[in-house]
Formats: C-alpha cells, sequence, structure tokens
C-alpha cells in the first residue's frame, strides 16, 4: 500500500512538473528538460561505469546540453539553419570521444552506451521543433508535445492496468517479462481511443491523422520501453535512478517519449 502510494504521489507531482514547464514559458521547459538531459546521461554513466569515465561523463553531459540548447535557438528561429550542421558535428566527436577514451574493460558494452547517447540527442534535441511547429504558430507553443505525453501517459497506464488484470504472454520475456500481448492491446486501444477523442476537438488533424499520431505513440513509445529495458538488462541494473521514489530515474520516466519524439517530429512536418 505504502509503495503503491508513493508511486501515485510521485507520479502525479511528475506530470504536474512537466505540464507546468511547459505551459508556464519557454525558459521553464528549456531549464527543465536540460536539467532532464544531463541527469538521463549521468544515469547512463551510472550503469555503464567500466566503458565511462568521470571526466568523460562530464564533458559528454556538456555536449549533450549544449546540442539541446543550440537547436532550441535553431527552432526557435534565433539561429540561422545552418547551424544545424554542428549537433551531426558534435555527435560524432562525441562518439569518437567514447570510442577513443572510454574505458576498455568491457568493450562489448560500448556499442550500447554510444546508442544511449544518440538516442538522448536526438530525443531531446528533436523536441524544440514540436514547441516552434512550423505551418502553425509563428511562436513557442507547446501542444504537441504536451499531446505526444497524453498519449504516453495513457498508452503506459492502460497497458500496466491492462496487463495486470489480464496479462497472461510475455510480448518479449528476455528483455521485460512484465510486458504482455494483453496489456499492450489494452494500451493501445484506449491511446487510439483518446487520439480520436482529440480529434472531435483539436482538428489540426482529421480523425485518421490522430490515429496515425496515436500508432506512432503505440509502437515508438514501446520499442522506447524495450530498448530502456534492454539497456538495464545489459547492466545488470533494476532502475536507471533513484530520483522518483517508487518509479526510477529519468530514464524510467522519459524512454518512450525520447525514442517517439524523432517520429512524431516527422510525422507532423508531413501532415501539418
Amino acid at each position: 500500500m505504502k509503495e503503491t502510494l508513493t508511486r501515485s504521489l510521485t507520479g502525479i507531482v511528475f506530470i504536474a512538473l512537466i505540464i507546468l514547464s511547459l505551459v508556464l514559458h519557454p525558459a521553464a521547459y528549456l531549464v527543465l528538460f536540460g536539467l532532464a538531459c544531463a541527469g538521463a546521461w549521468f544515469e547512463i554513466a551510472r550503469m555503464f561505469p567500466d566503458v565511462i569515465s568521470a571526466v568523460l561523463k562530464v564533458l559528454i553531459a556538456f555536449m549533450l546540453c549544449g546540442s539541446f540548447v543550440l537547436v532550441y535557438f535553431i527552432a526557435g528561429r534565433y539561429l540561422p539553419s545552418i547551424w544545424m550542421l554542428l549537433p551531426p558535428v558534435l555527435t560524432i566527436v562525441l562518439l569518437f570521444m567514447l570510442y577513443m577514451f572510454g574505458r576498455p574493460a568491457s568493450p562489448e558494452s560500448l556499442p550500447y552506451v554510444m546508442s544511449a547517447a544518440i538516442w538522448l540527442l536526438a530525443g531531446f534535441s528533436l523536441m524544440h521543433f514540436l514547441v516552434y511547429p512550423s505551418g502553425t504558430d509563428s511562436g513557442y507553443s507547446p501542444r504537441w508535445i504536451l499531446f505526444t505525453f497524453y498519449l504516453l501517459w495513457m498508452n503506459d497506464t492502460m497497458a500496466y492496468v491492462c496487463g495486470r488484470l489480464a496479462g497472461r504472454h510475455p510480448v518479449w520475456p528476455s528483455v521485460s517479462p512484465g510486458k504482455t500481448w494483453e496489456g499492450s492491446l489494452g494500451g493501445a486501444l484506449f491511446t487510439i481511443g483518446l487520439a480520436l477523442l482529440f480529434s472531435r476537438y483539436y482538428p489540426q488533424l482529421s480523425a485518421w491523422e490522430w490515429g496515425g499520431f496515436a500508432i506512432i505513440i503505440i509502437v515508438f513509445g514501446s520499442l522506447g520501453d524495450f530498448y530502456e529495458s534492454m539497456l538495464k538488462r545489459k547492466a545488470g541494473v533494476k532502475d536507471s535512478g533513484r530520483l522518483l521514489p517508487g518509479h526510477g530515474g529519468i530514464l524510467d520516466r522519459l524512454d518512450s517519449f525520447l525514442l517517439s519524439i524523432p517520429f512524431v517530429a516527422v510525422y507532423l512536418k508531413l501532415v501539418l
């Protein structure tokens, strides 16, 4: 009972913090998710201390946060688009640093760490193209990130509930034995239902386009969850961190979101 209460209270505070940071001011959004980007990287470094030295951990955190802030100013048209060439260059430098200066004690872990760095960079940086959506408002607008979170939260919550009530057949037992086909189906149905409800009140997308939005969230959100489970299994840890009581770390709450964002950004660019 105490664990359920702790988990529920933490979830409420986390959701409130996300929503408030997005709707209050662009600076609040930039600060919160910039800190989340750094915190997520430190969780990766904590999971793979055999690969990442203390110095490398700090340097790559600065590079990730620097790219996050840089792409924000590009997406907001504060900087010319030519600056978009810099994040790919920084990514190459980042991967080179990991390869050349990472600890050689466990080379089989290196690809996991490199892919995680790209996962964080792409997920966090491409958020900015949702808060500065071309073809909608000319300025900052958090609506598409909020819709992404709403659909992800629906999918995660109802997959958990349906899985607890009726889950029998694991989707990928070697990676995440708790995820079942029954839970996934329940989460998917509720998520599509919520997207169709949005289509009645937010006609920027048609019902079919909202359905496509939901399917992207369902597919890539689930893959993001499995990807982080694979990282944790490789590292031999239960949670990515301990920042959020009852939930684990930042990555445990943003894993689905980070893998969904690049595909959501491309999809909205095509349909808006």
